[in-house]
């Protein structure tokens, strides 16, 4: 996965991963394999990949943690991010 952006001034980018899923919600579930956990460690490995300081990465949620869609949304509007991509 690659993501990249073409800067037009000195402003830092705001990107949010929304990770869905998490907790009690375990999306879809194939083999033995939840959608939760494919999405936790896709978001674990965004984080680790960004190198860039003007690229800031919020996260609606860490780790095995339920966040309902509600407060997902609440946060992002909050944000106000420049991109959002919802996992």
């Amino acid at each position: 996965m690659s993501l990249a952006f073409v800067k037009k001034d000195d402003k830092q980018i705001h990107v949010v991963i929304d990770a869905g899923h998490g907790g009690i919600d375990r999306g879809a579930l194939h083999e033995e394999v939840a959608e939760k956990d494919i999405v936790d460690a896709i978001t674990t490995k965004i984080k680790l990949q960004n190198k860039d300081a003007d690229v800031v990465l919020h996260f609606t949620r860490i780790g095995d943690e339920f966040v309902a869609l509600s407060d997902r949304t609440a946060k992002i509007n909050e944000i106000k991010p420049d991109l959002v991509l919802s996992l």
